[in-house]
């Protein structure tokens, strides 16, 4: 996992190709002016989703991936998320898996202008309300990850 600004996206190209390509995405196109909903960037290689989304759930919910890095940026508000370093991991539905965390939680928000990276396997629970029911404005980026 890794935690960041926008600022410095550009640290973060040299991941890989089609991490390349999500940079470069991120730094030359408007943002503001994209449409909700999704935005292909590299066909399956590299895409994304713009909502807008209304947090109110009591409980975190649990994910993983197991081709797709996701780059979640918010745009607007704040979010709660969660990492852990293991998981008993569901059912894979698509690139989907629900999973459980086990060990540690590391809870933590995302403001405007913040995003995280969650690699291929990361347990996280992205969509959680930090002070009661909100919106937040969110783009997640989905990249393939090839090792």
């Amino acid at each position: 996992m890794i935690i960041d600004t926008l600022d410095n996206i550009g640290r973060y190209a040299g991941l890989g190709k089609h991490y390349e390509t999500a940079v470069r995405f991120l730094k030359e196109a408007d943002l503001s002016a994209l449409p909700l909903g999704k935005t292909e960037i590299d066909g399956e290689n590299v895409f994304a989703n713009l909502a807008d989304n209304f947090l109110d759930r009591d409980e975190m919910a649990w994910e993983a991936h197991q081709r797709y890095a996701d780059i979640q940026l918010i745009l607007s508000g704040e979010e709660g998320f969660g990492w852990a370093a293991q998981a008993d991991y569901g059912l894979l539905t698509g690139d989907f898996q629900v999973c459980h965390p086990q060990g540690e939680i590391v809870p933590f928000t995302l403001h405007a202008g913040q995003f995280v990276i969650y690699l291929p396997g990361e347990p996280h629970s992205p969509g959680n309300p930090v002070k009661g029911p909100a919106f937040c404005r969110k783009m997640v980026i989905k990249v393939l990850h090839n090792i």
